[in-house]
């Protein structure tokens, strides 16, 4: 099987809110600081696709945060997130 040329990569991600990837990366913590510091300005231009909320498993503090999401029944929101990726 062929490699994947690196130049047709697309980075992108999902939240429940529309900031983009760098401020949602700087509050999640999903990355190592230092390099999220050295992608800021690429990852300041990324505004996350909408994501899945299900109430049962987010914190009541975040719930002010929402902003970007898309609703369905859970076939619906599948197919939603597998036609992102």
């Amino acid at each position: 099987m062929p490699m994947v040329n690196p130049i047709e990569f697309e980075i992108s991600g999902w939240d429940i809110n529309k900031a983009n990837i760098y401020d949602a990366c700087k509050r999640s913590h999903v990355l190592e600081p230092s390099l999220v510091n050295a992608l800021k300005e690429d990852l300041e231009s990324i505004v996350p696709l909408p994501s899945i909320l299900n109430q049962d498993y987010i914190a009541a503090n975040q719930a002010d945060r929402v902003n970007n999401v898309f609703q369905g029944s859970n076939r619906e929101c599948i197919d939603k997130i597998r036609k992102d990726i």
